[in-house]
């Protein structure tokens, strides 16, 4: 019968204009406007109520109803498909294996729709719509300092061309290139301020530099750090100040303890991804923040157990979102392996509802673990920080679906300023060796693709 109508269609000429699409081909025009009408015969309004129904019913097997209800199903038949509820009672119906079913049926993850059925994407400051479908690629680097006095930066100002003369060309493009790149703010934008007294190492940039994160294509930054409070008050204000005006998201660090915990979430490849971030490093130096103290979140709490606030904040962002990664300044500094305290604080905060963990510091690359199938990268080591030779790396992370992922290293040295990727075979499987050995049974091929042991 379908085929039937189509055919009939067909023969009846039936075409469409888009005004402001992208090209299409004659065929791919009638093939959609045909499939539409198809659609929409058979779903008068009689037939989407009992579908609603239907779909409710389907629903209430299944944790992420959410309380999905037929206005939801309505708007959805309005905005995403003609025959949404019936799709969806059909689907559930079925006895598989779901990765996330609005996902595999629809695209888009339950948690993406209901932001866009309830209107909050253009209300919550704290929620961000890529735009990219079909999957997404996640980029993480490591400890960045735009601090004016500092080495890397004495060397920028001397020398014309921008950033583009100190992250070499292919490493850009990549970070450019991700859907969404993260790395840690290791300094303090302002221009006010005081260092604080006795503190070794103190670093502040002017806040017009906030466009150097702009041109390595930052899309969200960890202001979870040892050196974020280094002038004081007024300059940490500054800073979270800097970055909202920039336009570029901050977790970890707040005016409060509300504003430290509050995750920022990203849509992206249908799916609705939270993040999170806590400093452990100089505690003396850098307040927690509470309800009437600004400063950072921290991972543990008096002792070596997870701080009650940092496991709230993931409780929630579990609840809002179908990724939940959280970025730890911890560890100690040029130790290429990791505390004990950290690998138990580690696996207890998967076990509370993290995906990807990763790490920041100690300057130097530290192992990968897998624990329960979700990935802890202990420290990703510096990418644009000091002027000596250390390894380095970008982590790419292509998330598929809910619950699917890879992970991928992308070698690189920074020495001299200059951020640089491996290109030549040996060094490239130096590094990796030396990864693999300070991790828990990886193995990481030739195209930096990680393995689980």
């Amino acid at each position: 019968m379908k085929n039937l109508i189509i055919s009939l269609c067909l023969m009846l000429g039936v075409f469409v204009l888009f005004s402001g699409c992208e090209r299409h081909t004659q065929y791919q025009i009638e093939e959609a406007v045909v499939e539409e009408a198809y659609i929409n015969a058979f779903t008068p309004e009689d037939n989407l109520e009992e579908a609603i129904l239907e779909a409710i019913q389907q629903l209430a097997r299944f944790e992420l109803s959410r309380g999905v209800d037929e206005s939801f199903l309505r708007w959805a038949s309005e905005n995403i498909a003609p025959d949404f509820a019936g799709v969806l009672a059909d689907g559930l119906a079925q006895e598989r294996e779901w990765r996330e079913p609005f996902f595999d049926l629809f695209g888009q993850t339950l948690h993406v729709l209901w932001d866009r059925y309830t209107g909050v994407l253009e209300s919550d400051p704290s929620i961000h719509d890529t735009g990219v479908q079909g999957g997404a690629t996640l980029a993480f680097g490591g400890d960045v300092n735009l601090a004016d006095t500092w080495e890397n930066m004495l060397i920028y100002h001397a020398t014309p061309g921008g950033i583009d003369e100190f992250i070499c060309e292919d490493l850009l493009g990549l970070m450019r290139d991700a859907d969404i790149l993260m790395v840690n703010n290791e300094f303090t934008f302002s221009d006010r301020g005081t260092r604080l007294p006795g503190k070794m190492y103190t670093f502040r940039a002017a806040t017009q530099n906030v466009y150097m994160l702009h041109d390595m294509g930052v899309d969200i930054v960890s202001t979870a750090n040892n050196h974020i409070y280094d002038y004081g008050t007024d300059a940490f204000l500054d800073t979270l100040d800097t970055l909202a005006g920039a336009g570029i998201p901050q977790v970890g660090a707040g005016r409060d303890i509300a504003e430290a915990m509050q995750a920022q979430y990203f849509h992206a490849g249908g799916m609705k991804i939270a993040f999170l971030a806590a400093n452990d490093v100089e505690r003396p130096w850098v307040p927690e923040a509470a309800e009437d103290r600004p400063g950072t979140l921290r991972p543990f709490g008096d002792a070596d157990e997870p701080n009650e606030h940092l496991l709230e904040a993931i409780a929630i962002a579990r609840q809002n979102a179908d990724w939940v990664i959280v970025y730890l300044h911890w560890g100690v500094q040029y130790v290429t392996t990791p505390q004990q305290r950290q690998v138990n604080l580690a696996h207890e905060l998967i076990d509370a509802g993290v995906d990807i963990l990763i790490g920041a510091h100690p300057h130097v690359l530290q192992g990968i673990e897998f624990y329960n199938g979700q990935p802890i990268i202990y420290s990703l080591g510096d990418f644009w920080f000091n002027i000596g030779w250390v390894r380095t790396m970008l982590l790419e992370v292509e998330l598929f679906a809910p619950g699917e992922y890879q992970l991928r290293v992308h070698p690189a040295t920074t020495a001299g300023g200059r951020s640089l990727i491996l290109q030549d075979e040996r060094y490239r499987n130096a590094l990796f060796r030396h990864l693999e050995g300070l991790s828990w049974g990886i193995v990481i091929e030739d195209d930096g693709i990680v393995t689980p042991p």
